[in-house]
């Protein structure tokens, strides 16, 4: 075990003794003659937030007092301030305040102390508590964000949500759009710890920041402006529709209402529109939100703007632009975008996207002088700051790395990683760990062409590997759902259930048949490209033979190699068959299928050892209810009960697991109560269901979206951490917690894991979880290299994203029907339709 000095992108935050911070609550009030009171400090839009704001700093009673403020209802001070009440007419206020609010009236602030004590910035009394982090009161965390972000506020940054800031507008490549540069960051409360050094009876807060670029909307840009440039650059209509969706924007005649962009329409020449020439609604004759039956007259749109908002239209073959949230055909040319919006991932055409992507592929130097950079734009350290008796330091802290040795992986015969990247590689007479018996299986392509050349390489391959492989059977099947399917279900009925497909095939189609139309077969795809590689023996064809054939051989029921845990962790060792591990993942509708009333399900993939032996991970995914974060506690109970159930039969002596590992993917630490007190629960309840006597529980988190990262300076150099490199400074008091460096970065920086163990019956040691978790990760089966997460939740997210995938096939081809519940998704589109499959159906 080697130990280095590494640099994480953690600033440490100094508190002066005593420091105190006063709250105030803040209301303001928009109150216009004959209409409801506004109250800006309830409302969460960006906008209203952004007036609240400007409002508060406006205000002369506050401008020699520092204060940071959350733009709603929140004020704190780091002195006691009185009272404040002030009413400001509209047009006293600043244009960019004024235009923002509707029609004419009186801005109502009131800012009042609270009759609390000060909160002490220096008060840790709350992290003694043995399980603090069940309940923690975040007020202190939550000031210092405030108090970290003030200066950035300040100085041409903006706030999206969860802790990103965005600093000024750059070109992007493509002309329209703009780059911003920026970070994520929070506040945490960690182990106090210098040069190595842990106190595990102190703490002390840091701020961890990673750094981002994201494509954004150019604020204040005219829409008719942003279209021109984008049609210049070759986008499509339907691109730039789907590229603007859901962007907020205001018009030059009426700054006050936002208007939400939907789609583009007709030609303003060709457009025109009904009105009224009555005083009814002015006169307030009707009721507000109806209409009159007063004779109406139709008028061409310029005109209608012209009369109304004196507009005179320019552009008239320019096409209108439709809202979302109001009815009307809106000229291009009057309308702006509101500032500080980005673009939705999923809405940038492809290459956009990837350019995108491309921009936060930094590599690990890159990186490294982008973070401090950042650091020093922020101006953490300011008047406000000061005053609160704060201040962040500006360099990374050093912490310690140690480097763990690679663990034993057994095929036929030993397989010996290389120490520092992890690799293996299985030689010329390596046998797979359980080579699988095959009796039949099919090739189905479009022509029969090289056929014959791909079956003898498959077969000499896995023949190599101690599989005795009998000839395939081809069929001529053209690519499509149809065709498969008759294909398919024709060579079932002669007992062949594996399948390869050749061709660029439609794969979500691929695997609805395999999961909905025909039970109890397996397909594996192989694209042209990689079929005419392997059939003229060309340069790298070697090795994608024997993906192919990982693949072949785990998925019909074999297993390529098994790892033997580190002497430390040997009481968790897989060969023992007293360990039982559950992988549990959740996939969510993402894109335009999270907008709006949702109908689309969230996934939860799960996996486990239960089969015969105990290094094979199988498993399935099952439907709930969608944006629910947490498990469905009962199908999870129920799916957990089937686990028990297998494992038990599997055994020889008919024992249960002697210890359980839960490995749950994708929770922050806000929901680790509902973790123990919803899903943890379920799980155990399930395993009463067979023994008086639990099993002894290892509940463990892992956390790949954090904003810490680790990095290596050797010499003037700056590199990724070494595959199996594990850091224990920087976590949270009173729990088994630690950084672990899983893979090596194919591109950009290496991202760790944060590994929280939250339930430890066994009271196992952080030794004892680090040696576990890294073994874990060398039991992909075909990746002949540590990968980026623990098999088992490895394996439950593909699960997750796979029924995401075949749930959309599904849809599309008018399989799901409206009142179609969560179990009957199950028994239509699951693998094992509500069992456990024999098999491992995903590679």
């Amino acid at each position: 075990m080697a130990t280095v000095t590494c640099l994480a992108s953690n600033f440490n935050i100094i508190i002066k003794e005593d420091s105190n911070a006063y709250l105030n609550d803040v209301e303001i009030v928009y109150k216009r003659e004959g209409r409801v009171d506004e109250k800006l400090t309830d409302q969460f839009k960006n906008r209203t937030k952004a007036t609240n704001k400007f409002i508060v700093k406006s205000l002369q009673e506050l401008r020699n007092v520092p204060y940071v403020y959350d733009s709603m209802k929140q004020l704190w001070t780091p002195e006691k301030i009185g009272p404040i009440t002030v009413e400001i007419l509209k047009e006293e206020l600043p244009q960019e305040i004024s235009d923002s609010l509707r029609e004419n009236g009186i801005v109502s602030v009131k800012i009042t102390p609270k009759e609390d004590q000060p909160l002490n910035l220096t008060d840790y009394s709350q992290y003694d508590q043995e399980d603090y982090w069940m309940n923690e009161d975040r007020t202190l965390r939550n000031i210092l964000e405030l108090i970290t972000s003030h200066g950035a506020l300040e100085n041409g940054f903006c706030q999206i949500k969860n802790g990103r800031f965005f600093g000024p507008e750059e070109p992007f490549h493509r002309g329209g759009l703009v780059v911003r540069s920026g970070c994520q960051k929070g506040v945490q409360c960690v182990k106090y710890s210098t040069n190595g050094s842990i106190d595990e009876n102190k703490v002390k807060f840091v701020l961890i920041m990673d750094v981002k670029k994201k494509v954004f909307y150019p604020s204040n840009k005219n829409l008719l402006e942003l279209f021109d440039s984008l049609r210049r650059n070759q986008l499509s209509l339907q691109d730039i529709e789907i590229l603007l969706k859901g962007v907020r924007l205001y018009s030059v005649y009426n700054p006050s209402r936002t208007l939400i962009f939907k789609n583009f329409g007709l030609k303003v020449k060709d457009v025109s529109c009904d009105i009224q020439k009555c005083n009814c609604r002015k006169e307030k004759r009707i009721p507000q939100g109806e209409q009159c039956d007063c004779p109406k007259e139709r008028i061409q749109l310029t005109k209608y703007y012209y009369n109304t908002y004196n507009q005179t239209l320019k552009r008239l073959d320019s096409l209108v632009a439709v809202m979302s949230n109001v009815n009307g055909d809106f000229p291009p040319e009057l309308l702006h975008i509101l500032p500080d919006q980005e673009v939705p991932t999923f809405q940038l055409p492809f290459e956009l996207e990837n350019e995108q992507k491309r921009l936060n592929l930094m590599k690990p130097n890159i990186r490294y002088e982008e973070i401090l950079s950042v650091i020093r734009k922020l101006k953490l350290n300011n008047p406000t700051s000061q005053a609160f008796g704060v201040r962040v330091e500006e360099e990374m802290v050093r912490v310690e790395c140690e480097s763990l040795r690679k663990p034993e992986i057994q095929a036929s015969e030993r397989l010996t990683p290389d120490p520092e990247k992890g690799t293996f590689r299985f030689e010329r007479n390596t046998n797979y760990s359980l080579p699988s018996k095959f009796q039949k299986w099919a090739v189905l392509a479009p022509k029969e062409k090289g056929i014959k050349e791909f079956c003898e390489v498959i077969r000499k391959s896995m023949f190599k590997r101690g599989v005795k492989l009998p000839d395939g059977t081809f069929e001529e099947c053209n690519p499509g759902l149809e065709p498969w399917k008759e294909s398919m279900e024709k060579l079932k009925k002669k007992g062949i259930n594996y399948f390869f497909v050749i061709g660029d095939t439609c794969y979500s189609e691929l695997k609805l048949i395999e999961e909905y139309f025909i039970r109890d077969i397996v397909t594996q795809n192989v694209n042209l490209d990689t079929f005419e590689k392997i059939i003229n023996n060309e340069r790298g064809s070697g090795q994608i033979v024997e993906n192919i054939c990982f693949k072949f051989n785990i998925k019909s029921g074999g297993l390529n190699h098994i790892i033997k845990m580190d002497t430390v962790a040997s009481k968790l060792d897989l060969s023992s068959g007293k360990v039982l591990v559950i992988g549990l993942d959740v996939n969510h509708p993402t894109g335009n299928d999270n907008i709006g009333k949702q109908t689309q399900p969230s996934v939860v993939g799960f996996t486990a050892n239960y089969g015969e032996n105990p290094h094979a991970f199988m498993g399935d995914f099952f439907f709930q209810k969608p944006r629910n974060e947490k498990i469905d506690p009962e199908k999870l109970q129920k799916y957990v009960e089937k686990i028990f159930e297998k494992f038990q039969k599997s055994q020889k002596s008919r024992n249960l697991p002697e210890f359980v590992g839960i490995l749950r993917d994708g929770v922050s630490e806000g929901q680790y109560s509902m973790l123990i007190q919803e899903e943890f629960a379920a799980i155990r309840k399930a395993a009463l269901k067979f023994t008086k006597t639990p099993p002894k529980f290892i509940l463990i988190v892992l956390t790949k979206r954090h904003n810490t990262r680790h990095f290596l300076k050797v010499g003037s150099r700056i590199e990724s951490l070494v595959p199996g490199s594990f850091i224990n400074e920087g976590t949270r008091k009173n729990l088994v917690q630690f950084y672990f460096a899983a893979h090596k970065a194919i591109q950009g920086s290496c991202q760790d894991i944060l590994v929280t163990v939250l339930v430890n019956d066994p009271g196992i040691t952080q030794e004892t979880a680090k040696q576990f978790i890294h073994g874990l990760c060398y039991l992909h089966q075909i990746c002949t290299s540590p990968i980026s997460l623990p098999e088992p939740v490895y394996q439950a997210d593909n699960l997750a994203e796979r029924g995401m995938l075949v749930y959309k096939a599904a849809k599309e081809k008018g399989l799901v029907n409206a009142n179609d519940d969560f179990d009957l998704l199950d028994s239509k589109f699951s693998y094992g339709k509500g069992n456990l499959p024999d098999v491992r159906f995903t590679a």
